[in-house]
């Protein structure tokens, strides 16, 4: 039993000795056999080309003794149009002469046509903006004769301009017509006449009193722009009304 043991451990020993040489042949021979057989100058280290020209990332690289392919275009906000994005093999990685060099260039920053808002709403507006990746900005309001109350007259940025995507643009909206009749509001009391007038949207001016015969007290007997008259909507009207 002991003589077959001894055996044993000799065989576990003996096949021990056989990895370890293996193992240190494999790293002798890929440490130094190998880079005599391939030569040191068949690897080369790869260049840095990140944001470079593409002219001058291609320049760079075959100099360097390396091949390219044709670029992948891609858009960016932030690397100028025809400069590179990303590499592949990355910068400073050792590698055979004579490997492609994958490159991705920029396209520059995305941009869209500008949709037409005008006669919209504000919500339509929205949508539409919202689609396109756009954005909408300040609202302000003007009388208008010839689009309707509430929908959109002027738009910031001009309908197929070039814009880049999350571009804000401002719209105006019609608050209606820009006149309106000027209501009669004679023989009236000057209560009822100021409920009617700012009804309309109009401004009370000066009120003159004057004195009458025939007329009751506060009945308004005169009045400026006269009835039915076309005006501005925040006109103001002067009244002339019995003491």
């Amino acid at each position: 039993m002991a003589k077959g043991t001894l055996s044993w451990r000799k065989l576990g020993v003996i096949t021990g000795l056989f990895v370890l040489l293996f193992f240190c042949i494999g790293i002798i021979a890929d440490q130094f056999v190998l880079p005599m057989i391939v030569g040191a100058g068949d690897v080369v280290r790869v260049p840095s080309v990140v944001d470079k020209n593409i002219d001058e990332a291609l320049s760079t690289i075959a100099s360097a003794g390396l091949a390219t392919t044709d670029s992948k275009e891609q858009y960016s906000d932030s690397v100028p149009k025809g400069h590179v994005i990303s590499q592949m093999p990355y910068a400073f990685a050792s590698v055979k002469k004579g490997r492609r060099v994958y490159l991705t260039v920029s396209r520059g920053i995305q941009t869209l046509l500008m949709p037409s808002l005008i006669g919209k709403t504000i919500r339509d507006a929205r949508l539409t903006l919202m689609r396109e990746g756009l954005q909408l900005g300040d609202i302000s309001y003007e009388y208008n004769d010839s689009i309707p109350r509430d929908r959109i007259i002027i738009q910031g940025v001009p309908s197929g301009s070039h814009i880049a995507a999350g571009t804000t643009t401002s719209v105006v909206i019609s608050r209606g017509s820009g006149t309106t009749m000027m209501p009669d509001v004679l023989g009236m009391t000057l209560v009822e006449a100021q409920v009617l007038l700012t009804d309309r949207g109009l401004t009370i001016g000066s009120i003159k009193y004057t004195s009458s015969g025939t007329f009751e007290s506060s009945t308004v007997i005169g009045q400026d722009p006269p009835a039915d008259t076309p005006t501005n909507p925040a006109a103001s009207v002067s009244l002339v009304v019995v003491k």
